[in-house]
């Protein structure tokens, strides 16, 4: 959803409502990136 949004900040707002509507599940999301690049 979010690759097909047009611009750069279609994608932010997205990203933005994503974290207002479920906080918890957007630091989930953080933490396991984070701990991916850790392993690479």
């Amino acid at each position: 959803m979010i690759e097909a949004a047009p611009s750069y900040e279609a994608r932010a707002n997205l990203v933005r409502e994503f974290v207002r509507q479920d906080s918890a599940r957007a630091a989930l999301v953080v933490r396991q990136l984070m701990q991916e690049g850790a392993r690479a």
